[in-house]
């Protein structure tokens, strides 16, 4: 069994990593979203073709940089803290029948989350190529994506037994 200092050290080193990655993915998103925001601007005012997916594409950076600002409260890692807890006291066991769960059901999310996207696409507009309904779909995968990253940031700290 580890030390009481090691679990600390090891939970503590945890924390400063997730710190320091919101805080690098949100200035990412952020720089991003200030670059491609004034090309959006200029399409939807010229009346571009391309205009609605530029503003999905805005919608879903917004969503990613608003989840990365969110991993940074107080509340996010208080969460993950006693998650962190609940995680280690399971034995090995039980640890690997959770990841044997949820790396399936992960893949299953992503693949459906960019593949519905295509396969409405095919059915709305059979007359194309997969390569064309992929395009299409893009800007639709991307902020699907973007809802179930917010989403899943708010899940794991809507949590009612944390102090906050």
């Amino acid at each position: 069994m580890e030390s009481t200092a090691s679990v600390t050290r090891t939970l503590d080193s945890h924390l400063e990593l997730m710190r320091v990655s919101s805080t690098a993915t949100a200035i990412l998103w952020g720089v991003a979203l200030v670059l491609s925001l004034p090309i959006a601007v200029l399409d939807v005012q010229t009346g571009s073709p391309r205009a609605a997916g530029d503003v999905v594409r805005e919608a879903g950076l917004s969503l990613f940089f608003v989840g990365s600002l969110y991993m940074r409260t107080s509340r996010y890692e208080k969460s993950s803290i006693r998650r962190w807890h609940e995680w280690h006291r399971k034995s090995r066991a039980e640890r690997v029948r959770a990841i044997g769960f949820l790396v399936p059901g992960g893949v299953a999310l992503v693949t459906l989350v960019f593949a519905a996207p295509m396969l409405v696409e095919r059915m709305l507009w059979p007359g194309q190529g997969w390569w064309e309904s992929f395009a299409q779909a893009v800007p639709v995968s991307f902020l699907l994506a973007a809802a179930f990253f917010a989403g899943a940031i708010l899940y794991r700290s809507a949590d009612p037994s944390v102090d906050y």
